[in-house]
């Protein structure tokens, strides 16, 4: 037994067989136990070489089985090197379903530990729903199944120790080996990649129902993938495009160096965007907006381009439809009457609309008469002024139906007129202008190409922006208008108040009538009731003088027709009548259209007529007429206030010529009483008039100073002759009488009112400047001024002229007299006036 141990312990895999002769079986059995191979008796040495054969190739098979289990635990450590490093988790179970091995990456995806999961059954990694499943189907246990598993990949649901689930793909494949079938399964999380998937496909789902057009290229422009959007846009299905160029889109419009400098941009993987016009399949061009931006590979390269395409057809619109509104309305704020807007609105639609006319219809409510009122372009210059018969044509269609009309060739129309059939401008479009829903009137807009429906809602937006500023400037006209017109009525009021010269007021009034009627010419016929004719009293305007002839019988012409009638008549259209009478031939020469005539009746009586004339057609309105009809008013109240002020002055002039020659005859009754003072009254007067004069003293105000020298002795009637042509000296008690006469004066002319202003003179010319004169002892300025005067030629007169107390004095000597008593008797500045001026020499 100890040579066994050595063995053993020495040679661990060297066979040992014992032969004994007389070993028992229990030494025998506690030597096999000990690692001996085999024994063999003695007795039987036959057995030992089968015996030594045995040992040895058993030995052998141990020798080889050692090898074999050191390769596998070699090749099971470098297998789970791998495994742990493999990105997918690894499990493999029995045919029972025990988990009989996983890798690391199964312990990261589940959470389970390796001891958690290996030893039990492959369900703890799954959800409730899949162990149902999996319980309810038996594992595959025999051959038959074996190529089914073998080779399988699917996607499943796996289950983490916290109870996530999440979804897996599994790659299953099984073998049989010792022990029976066994599965290996290769699972992957695949949480990234369903969302990714779930991502692309929302993408894709996006792109396809997107309302934009997407363009995908290569990374050389080639078209690759295009969405719905695209082919509803351009009208080009997939199957055409893929594989082409974007270039197939191009309109023409955009120059290659715009290609260009969009090229250059995308491929320095740069986003472009900006807007183009590109063409359809059909060949119809519509506006672009085109965002184009790179897509990059992982390496940061382009291989891609995503182009999105908008149609900004409608966009483009609005913005060309808020331009052309900007425009107009710019336009029509900037005119400043109904004639600019309307001539400003009809330049803007020819600009925008292409227009080869654009004509403004006017519908006359008063006279029931419609005409092209303004036209612009080649083609709408050629028919203004074109009437258009009432209720013929399509512009009589239009304004009363209200409607707007369109045509693509409007000469082909039946209803239309010669104004509105223009030659090549085949379309048309009349629309109506409403105001405070009554049509004052139509736009007709003409060319070539037909009139699309897009336009037409643009033009009825024009149409109702310009009949709001057109009626605001015609009521801005109309105020302006009437303040003009009522300034003129105040001036010719004023006139007609102010000044007494019938001519002159005629003139005011005619020229006014010409400015605020808007005539050529006008002229005022009196009538001589008498002869019963008018004759031409004031006119203007007129070329020739023919219409200074006129002369008419009542009910001749119009204009006696209308004193006949008392009624205003008018004549719109000369070229239309029919006269034969005199005046035909003024008519003619003055080139006249248009004749208005209004009566001038006051106070019941016909005092003439007013005639306005107008070289073109003019059709009155109701304000015209209305105007007419003040003017004619005022004109007959001119004429019979200044008749009547006229027949007034005569007799007023009578009467001032009586008063003055009675006064006088009182002034030369005076002279009679005292031989000495003959001529002493007109010179006195004469001279205060130039002294007066040279003072500034005018008017009335020289009138009363003549009466007042006239009469400044009227108080000596009652003073007696024996005292007036005393040849001595008076004594005190004929002074005292003789000073009575300033009162007496004053008595005498006070109650007579026309003599009243003139009393100064009576009264006061014995007053002396320093208080000592008489009746009142006035003082200074206290004189009037007239009193004044009058002392100063008073006293001149009296000292060179002989009296019966002393003789005259010569120049020199009164002079040195009265210049004594400057300050004193006299105003000084008056004296100095008439002794500086020397006007005592103009009175000899």
């Amino acid at each position: 037994m100890a040579a066994l141990q050595f063995v053993r312990q020495t040679l661990p895999d060297v066979p040992f067989i014992f032969v004994s002769g007389t070993i028992g079986e229990d030494a025998a059995i506690d030597a096999l136990t000990q690692g001996a191979t085999d024994y063999v008796m003695k007795s039987r040495l036959a057995r030992l070489i089968p015996a030594i054969t045995r040992a040895l190739t058993e030995a052998d098979n141990i020798q080889q089985r050692k090898l074999a289990e050191q390769a596998l635990i070699e090749s099971n450590d470098q297998f789970r090197a791998i495994a742990d490093s493999a990105v997918a988790g690894i499990i493999f179970s029995d045919n029972t379903g025990k988990v009989v091995y996983c890798n690391q990456a199964i312990v990261g995806t589940f959470g389970f530990s390796r001891e958690e999961i290996i030893g039990h059954s492959v369900i703890t990694i799954m959800p409730d729903s899949i162990k149902a499943l999996y319980e309810a189907r038996a594992i595959p246990t025999h051959k038959s199944e074996l190529s089914f598993h073998t080779g399988r990949t699917f996607e499943s649901i796996g289950k983490k120790k916290n109870g996530q689930v999440f979804p897996v793909e599994v790659s299953l494949s099984s073998w049989e080996g010792q022990g029976g079938l066994f599965f290996a399964a290769f699972i992957m999380d695949i949480s990234e990649r369903k969302k990714g998937e779930e991502n692309l496909r929302l993408l894709n789902a996006a792109a396809e129902a997107a309302a934009n057009g997407i363009v995908i290229t290569d990374k050389e422009g080639i078209i690759t993938w295009v969405n719905p959007a695209f082919t509803e846009l351009t009208g080009y299905k997939a199957e055409d495009v893929l594989g082409q160029n974007p270039r197939l889109l191009r309109s023409g419009v955009q120059k290659d160096a715009f290609y260009a400098e969009l090229w250059a941009t995308i491929s320095a993987g740069k986003r472009w965007h900006g807007e183009l016009i590109n063409k359809r399949a059909d060949g119809t061009l519509y506006n672009e907006e085109m965002t184009i931006a790179p897509v990059l590979n992982t390496n940061g390269e382009t291989d891609h381009f995503v182009a999105i395409k908008q149609n900004i057809d409608a966009r483009k619109q609005q913005e060309y439809e808020r331009e052309v509104i900007f425009s107009v309305t710019t336009a029509l704020r900037a005119a400043l009457t109904r004639s600019e807007s309307i001539k400003a609105f009809l330049q803007q639609l020819e600009t925008y609309f292409n227009a080869d006319g654009v004509l403004y219809v006017f519908h006359d409510p008063n006279s029931n008469e419609t005409w092209i009122e303004q036209g612009v372009g080649p083609i709408g210059m050629q028919v203004i002024g074109s009437r258009i018969p009432a209720g013929e044509g399509i512009s009589h269609m239009v304004l009363q139906s209200g409607k707007a009309y369109t045509c693509d060739d409007v000469n082909t129309d039946p209803n239309s007129l010669g104004a509105e059939t223009l030659h090549d401008s085949k379309a048309a479009a009349c629309l109506p202008l409403f105001s405070h829903d009554q049509v004052i009137g139509a736009i007709w807009v003409k060319r070539p190409q037909p009139i699309t429906d897009t336009e037409m809602r643009l033009l009825t937006t024009l149409c109702s922006l310009a009949v709001d500023s057109i009626q605001r400037v015609t009521l801005f006209e109309k105020t302006q208008r009437q303040y003009k017109q009522m300034a003129s009525i105040h001036q010719v009021g004023q006139a007609i108040s102010s000044i007494l010269n019938l001519k002159i007021i005629l003139d005011i009034l005619l020229h006014n009538a010409v400015s605020q009627l808007g005539v050529d010419a006008a002229s005022i016929l009196l009538y001589e009731p008498i002869s019963g004719t008018l004759s031409f009293s004031a006119g203007t305007g007129f070329k020739t003088d023919e219409i200074a002839k006129t002369r008419l019988k009542l009910g001749e012409g119009r204009a006696g027709l209308a004193a006949a009638e008392r009624k205003v008549i008018t004549a719109c259209d000369l070229t239309q009548s029919k006269d034969t009478f005199s005046r035909v031939i003024l008519f003619q020469k003055e080139e006249l259209i248009s004749h208005h005539v209004a009566p001038l009746i006051d106070k019941g009586e016909v005092r003439g007529v007013l005639e306005v004339f107008s070289r073109n057609r003019l059709i009155p309105s109701e304000e015209w007429l209305e105007l007419f009809g003040i003017l004619a008013t005022q004109a007959a109240i001119a004429i019979d206030n200044l008749t009547l002020y006229d027949e007034l002055q005569k007799r007023n002039n009578e009467l001032s010529f009586a008063y003055d020659a009675t006064i006088k005859g009182w002034s030369v009754a005076m002279d009679m009483r005292d031989h000495y003072s003959e001529g002493h009254t007109q010179r006195v007067v004469d001279a205060s008039i130039r002294l007066a004069q040279s003072l500034g003293v005018s008017g009335t105000d020289l009138v009363n100073i003549r009466r007042g020298a006239l009469l400044h002795d009227i108080g000596k009637f009652s003073v007696p002759d024996s005292i007036l042509q005393k040849p001595d000296k008076l004594s005190p008690e004929e002074n005292k009488i003789l000073q009575k006469h300033p009162l007496l004066a004053y008595e005498m002319l006070r109650s007579i009112n026309y003599l009243k202003n003139a009393i100064d003179i009576p009264y006061c010319h014995h007053e002396k400047w320093d208080g000592s004169g008489y009746p009142r002892g006035l003082k200074g300025e206290e004189i009037p001024l007239a009193a004044r005067i009058f002392s100063v030629v008073n006293i001149w007169d009296a000292l060179t002229n002989d009296r019966p107390y002393r003789k005259a004095l010569n120049n020199e000597d009164a002079i040195k007299e009265m210049q004594a008593e400057a300050g004193k008797t006299f105003d000084p500045i008056i004296l100095d006036a008439f002794l500086s001026n020397k006007l005592y020499e103009q009175e000899e």
